[in-house]
């Protein structure tokens, strides 16, 4: 803020005036207001609120008090916002204000007695020149009488009015820059401490001969000069007498403004009525249903500054510019165009005692280009726009809605905006990460009102009172699906775990079992902090207490994790587990136990009913791998083989399969807030029940769908074998060289399929047929359609909104601590090296590769480390000359090939009988071997100083031996020993090697 613009108020409030042998100012406080502001734009209402904070309300006296001036004959009061300016004018070298204010009640006897100035703008003493604050200095020049200035007279002339429509320069006090050319448009509204023409533009003014008698006569005023004072105030009761007109508008303005739409104007002159009316405009309220497409006039009222800003954004986004906010006050705005050579503007104020915010001033016009980069649309402006596209679909890519964006509003965006408008989005729409935390009682709460009987445990973490609660774990169970479980289901439940993708992570615990119909059937949920001892231990014993007891123990499978086989031993000891043996086959593999032969026998002896059948396997797979063998056998039999399991659960199940099922089908929550998760697994649960109620419905019959093909399947194969019938519904049946002993009335068989299982094997069907009688009714009654409906008659009942759950008295919860881990977050789990990544293609991930150079095992040639040092050793020693079957190359530029190649040195090859010989020095020599047949009987020479190339042919073949840098080749044909001739500089290289050995 500038110096210009920091004035000290001296502030007298409380009290009243009162004449003692002189007006005094009594029973009042004094202190002084010394906060800055913008001096320029200082209104009545802005001074009001000043003085609000000494207990000023509206409709009291505000005075103030001219400098160097008594109480007497200084006070002015101030009514209007051209009181202020004026009031502003005539203290800018000073610096300090004297203000006082005198309560309404008071005003029949407070009121000081003295004459009121004339209303004229306050001349700027600080320029020394006539000019005014905002307005011209040129005045008509008149006889001043009276006062210091006897010779000169004083005449009171009306002011005319401003003609609407009419172009005027005035200061942009916005910017503090030169003058622009604005419309002024009356408005028909009601009075406004804001609008640029008030009232003190149509009073009496008084006007002097020439300039200098026009400065003499205002620093008269100014300096308390009594004489001229009453000269001036002569004048002007005398101008008011012959103009009762003006008197009796300068009374209906200095009374209070009537509560009405319609502007009070000042009576038209002659001048005026000769200047053609423009028409005024209607003042328009704005239409919130309009914000897609706004429309903006001068005057319209919005319902507070928030929706104006947003109407004006909108616009010019529609219409591709961009905007700059001058003035962004509660009260006052200004907006221009981005473009300073633009004459975009809109003015925008409150409007006194309303709640209502009004455009004043309004050029439309834009003389700029399209801005392609917009500072308005940012990533808040995305997520409201896209609101309902990212409620759909909250996952929406980044790069196709930054190319939607572009393509409809021709308007960059960068990829991080989107992002980010992204998330905000999706914190309106599902809620945010940390406060869900903070409302997790007030959940629990509605939960357990709205689904009597449902379970929910909470578990934090406070060392002290003093300090709040932090997050551990949470317990959910729902009063139906535990109902449901404990009526229609087995006594078998898997349990699992998966990570979550929040902001604060966790696990998710699960416990899932299987309906009549073999499908999963949620029980609870848990969040925790990790799957360990602790959060597993913490979770079976909330689970079991929930549950109860049941006839013949509870049986669990899971997937052999750590914490959970450990949390077993102290929990539930007693109890039948059992063990994924996909998880005990990968395990079996990562110790080195690889190959389809072992894996196939661990199938076979897991999946084997009969402990003989399961003791030939592993004589089998001991066979083939005694470490194999050694290593399942220190697993317990009864948690991965059938031919252990009890017959309590009813299932051969050896898979976690249906908690692996759970785990997909919650996969697109587990990066939501904590309770918005919670809440989307009840509401898919509440949907399941209900279109599994509905289907049930429509079921025939007497076993459930999936139950009665398994039992059509294996009575396929009934007719393959062949029985005996013994007496006592005993049987003895014959299935491919193997017999087996079917008992109907226990309801067994000697496979052990049907009593682990009840339902009834091949073998069983084949006497149930031969008996006559109806194969459901053998089929254990957990399988029936009865059972199935009792496991979804209970009903999940709705949830309403956060802001209608029921408030709690419990402290707020903090979330968690967030543990940051390093490296780029990771929304998919880690797959198997046996898991393919793509289906169609074979993957060698997790298979032994061996080196072909070192036969060892673990990577290949290329990546071999012995292969690197012998790389290293040969480039130190520069580039080696080799030699193989009488043949040396080097260097030299010879090329050559076999059966009629062609071979170019830089020499030129001569030919004679005895000897040949090639010379170097000439360039583009093409000698061509096998083709030829030329046979060198004698001997070969090379020499010079570029390479040679000689050919000896054989049968149709050639061999070439090229020289280096004035090296040679030599060739013999048939079975002859070439010749190696050694250039020197190899020849010293060998003799550096042979001393370096030498030395060792």
């Amino acid at each position: 803020m500038d110096d210009d613009d920091f004035f000290i108020f001296e502030i007298h409030f409380g009290g009243r005036f009162k004449n003692l042998n002189g007006l005094v100012y009594v029973n009042g406080d004094v202190t002084a207001h010394d906060e800055p502001f913008d001096s320029d734009c200082l209104s009545i209402f802005e001074l009001e609120s000043i003085l609000g904070n000494y207990g000023y309300q509206h409709g009291d006296f505000i005075y103030y008090k001219l400098a160097d001036m008594s109480l007497e004959n200084g006070l002015v009061l101030v009514k209007t916002d051209a009181d202020v300016l004026k009031m502003v004018d005539a203290h800018k070298i000073e610096k300090f204000v004297v203000l006082y204010t005198v309560s309404a009640a008071d005003a029949d006897d407070c009121i000081p007695l003295t004459p009121t100035l004339p209303e004229v703008l306050v001349v700027d003493k600080s320029k020394g020149k006539g000019k005014e604050s905002g307005t011209s200095n040129k005045r008509d020049k008149l006889p001043i009488s009276g006062g210091k200035n006897k010779n000169k007279g004083i005449t009171i002339t009306e002011r005319q009015p401003p003609v609407k429509g009419k172009e005027k320069e005035v200061a942009d006090r916005s910017k503090g820059k030169g003058k622009e050319k604005i419309v002024e448009v009356s408005v028909e509204e009601e009075y406004d401490a804001d609008d640029d023409v008030d009232c003190a533009d149509y009073e009496p003014r008084l006007e002097v001969e020439d300039e200098v008698s026009e400065l003499d006569l205002w620093d008269g005023l100014l300096s308390g000069d009594e004489d001229l004072l009453d000269a001036a105030v002569a004048a002007y009761t005398q101008g008011m007498a012959s103009q009762p007109a003006t008197s009796q508008l300068e009374k209906d303005w200095n009374s209070e403004m009537p509560n009405s739409d319609e502007l009070i104007s000042p009576l038209a002159t002659s001048d005026e009525e000769r200047v053609p009316k423009a028409p005024k405009p209607r003042s328009v309220e704005f239409d919130v249903i309009d914000m897609s497409n706004p429309v903006l006039e001068n005057g319209m009222k919005f319902s507070d500054v928030y929706q104006f800003r947003e109407a004006v954004r909108e616009y010019n986004l529609k219409i591709g510019k961009d905007l700059s906010f001058v003035k962004n006050d509660k009260d006052k705005v200004i907006i221009v165009c981005k473009d300073e050579h633009c004459s975009y503007r809109v003015y925008g104020s409150q409007v006194r005692d309303e709640m209502t915010f009004q455009i004043k001033t309004y050029n439309p016009n834009h003389t700029c280009t399209r801005a392609y980069k917009n500072s308005a649309m940012n990533s808040k402006w995305i997520s409201k726009r896209y609101m309902e596209t990212f409620r759909h679909d909250i996952k929406k890519p980044t790069l196709a809605l930054q190319q939607e964006i572009k393509s409809k509003w021709n308007v960059d965006v960068s990829k991080m905006q989107v992002y980010r408008a992204r998330k905000r989005a999706a914190e309106n729409i599902e809620g945010s990460h940390k406060e869900q935390y903070r409302k997790i009682w007030d959940y629990c709460e509605t939960l357990k009102e709205t689904n009597v009987g449902s379970t929910t445990l909470l578990d934090v973490e406070r060392p002290s009172l003093d300090v709040a609660a932090t997050f551990q774990r949470l317990y959910v169970c729902l009063a139906a699906t535990r109902t449901g479980f404990k009526e229609g289901c087995r006594p078998l439940i898997g349990l699992d775990g998966c990570f979550l993708k929040g902001s604060y992570k966790g696990h998710l615990l699960s416990a899932v079992a299987r309906d009549a119909n073999d499908n999963m059937y949620p029980i609870c949920v848990a969040v925790v902090e990790a799957e360990c001892k602790a959060s597993w231990s913490w979770f079976l014993s909330t689970l079991l207490k929930d549950l109860g007891e049941v006839a013949g123990g509870w049986t669990f499978i899971s997937d052999r994790q750590k914490g959970l086989t450990e949390s077993f031993k102290d929990v539930c000891p007693n109890m039948d587990h059992r063990a994924c043996v996909r998880h005990i086959y990968a395990n079996f593999r990562d110790s080195g136990h690889r190959g389809k032969a072992l894996k196939d026998k661990l199938w076979a002896a897991a999946s084997a009913y009969t402990e003989f059948e399961f003791d030939a396997h592993m004589a089998e797979l001991k066979k083939l791998s005694p470490p194999a063998y050694e290593y399942l056998s220190k697993i317990p039999v009864a948690t991965w083989s059938r031919s252990r399991f009890t017959k309590n659960p009813k299932s051969d199940l050896i898979v976690n399969n249906l908690s692996e099922c759970f785990n997909s089908y919650i996969l697109d929550v587990r990066d939501k807030p904590i309770l918005t998760m919670i809440d989307t697994i009840r509401r898919k649960l509440m949907r399941r029940f209900q279109v599994n109620r509905a289907s049930i419905a429509k079921m025939s019959g007497k076993l459930c769908p999936k139950i009665q093909v398994k039992v059509d399947k294996a009575g396929v194969k009934a007719s393959e074998c062949l029985l005996l019938y013994s007496g006592e519904g005993k049987y003895e049946v014959n299935y491919r060289q193997q017999k087996f002993v079917v008992n109907l009335r226990e309801k067994t068989c000697g496979c052990k399929k049907w009593d682990i299982t009840g339902i009834p094997c091949h073998h069983a069907i084949s006497a149930i047929l031969h008996e006559g009688s109806k194969i459901e009714d053998y089929v254990d009654h957990c399988y029936t359609i009865e059972k199935y409906q009792k496991s979804y008659e209970p009903i999940i009942h709705p949830v309403p909104s956060m802001e209608q759950w029921t408030r709690t008295q419990y402290d707020p919860v903090d979330p968690p601590f967030e543990r940051c881990h390093p490296g780029r977050p990771k929304r998919m789990r880690r797959r198997d090296p046996s898991e393919p990544r793509n289906p169609f293609r074979f993957s060698k991930v997790g298979t032994n590769i061996k080196c072909s150079s070192c036969k060892k095992l673990g990577h290949n040639s290329r990546t071999c480390p012995l292969a690197k040092k012998q790389k290293s050793k040969t480039g130190s020693k520069g580039k080696k000359k080799k030699s193989a079957d009488g043949a040396t190359g080097s260097a030299g530029g010879a090329t050559s090939s076999a059966g009629g190649a062609t071979s170019t040195a830089g020499a030129t090859g001569t030919r004679s009988k005895g000897k040949k010989k090639a010379a170097g020095g000439a360039t583009g020599a093409t000698g061509t071997a096998g083709s030829s047949g030329t046979t060198a009987k004698g001997k070969k020479k090379s020499g010079g100083a570029g390479a040679a190339g000689t050919a000896a042919g054989g049968v149709g073949g050639a061999v070439t031996a090229a020289g280096g840098a004035g090296g040679a080749g030599t060739a013999a044909a048939g079975s002859r020993k070439a010749k190696v001739v050694v250039v020197p500089t190899v020849e010293k290289a060998m003799t550096r090697i042979a001393a370096k050995k030498q030395k060792k």
